[in-house]
Order: C-alpha cells, then sequence, then structure tokens
C-alpha cells in the first residue's frame, strides 16, 4: 500500500506480442482493496547499512548490492516481510525493481532482521546500461500486517 507522496513500480504483463504491439497507451486507475490494506500501521523502520549502495561483481557483470536492516517497532510479530528496492535514473524514471524476503522472513516485536539485495539490474543482456544509470533508489518494507516507516525526503 502507497502512502500520501510514495512511489511505487508496478509491471503488468503482457504474453501475446500482437496485443503488445497494438498498445497505443492506456490509462490506469486505483482503488484502495480491503479496509484491512488501508489500516496497516507504518511500524517498519527499514535502514540501509552504513555503505548504501555499492557496486558488486556478478556472473552478469556489474551488479549492485544494498544490505540492511528491517525492524519491526510493533508490540506484535511481523510476518512475511517483503523488501522492495527500486532504482531510478536522473530523470527519476524507474530502471529496476527487486523484492526480497527479510532473514529471517517473520521478525518478532522490537527485532531487527536483515536483507541484501545483489543483483544485476535492468533487462537481460543490457546490465551494464542499466547499472550505470542509476542514481537514487529507495527501499520498503510490507508484511502481512505492517507497512514501512516513511522517511521525509
Amino acid at each position: 500500500m502507497l502512502q500520501p507522496g510514495e512511489r511505487a513500480p508496478f509491471f503488468i504483463p503482457i504474453n501475446n506480442a500482437s496485443v503488445s504491439r497494438s498498445i497505443a497507451n492506456y490509462t490506469l486507475s486505483l482503488e484502495t482493496g480491503s479496509s484491512n490494506a488501508i489500516n496497516k500501521p507504518a511500524v517498519l523502520k527499514v535502514e540501509i547499512g552504513d555503505h548504501g549502495v555499492v557496486e558488486a561483481q556478478s556472473v552478469a557483470g556489474i551488479a549492485y548490492k544494498i544490505v540492511g536492516n528491517v525492524t519491526n517497532m510493533s508490540n506484535r510479530p511481523s510476518t512475511y516481510v517483503s523488501v522492495i528496492a527500486t532504482f531510478y535514473d536522473a530523470a527519476g524514471k524507474i530502471i529496476d525493481y527487486k523484492i526480497g524476503r527479510t532473514f529471517p522472513a517473520e521478525i518478532p516485536p522490537g527485532v531487527t532482521a536483515e536483507f541484501i539485495f545483489e543483483d544485476a539490474l535492468g533487462a537481460y543482456g543490457n546490465w551494464t546500461a542499466a547499472t550505470n544509470s542509476v542514481v537514487s533508489f529507495n527501499v520498503t518494507a510490507e508484511s502481512t500486517e505492517y507497512l514501512s516507516v516513511m522517511e521525509p525526503p
């Protein structure tokens, strides 16, 4: 669930090439889902490690590596914690995003769990160009019960 002022990537798969070529434009509208999603408290604190994002070597070439933590600041467990890293170019356009889990995926109250993203960015065969285009990134977390604490920009 997005909070006011928050951005997030989305993906619409179209598995038919002729249908894909026939789309000239589209309109996207958003609706709120269940009231459960609306009432998720923002109590998952995301912190990036001391080194932030660093370049790492991978089989595909240069990759980005993000190491960080998610702290459950509530008084109840947080289950199925997902972490989403979104990478942006200089124009604010999304280059790529990665979804992962904390270790462990269930975080007890007041406990911190680690996450690591280490992967090539962008389309197959275009990893280096996509990686070189990254100028900013954002990391959020969401669980079955909770959302990320939004930090002021």
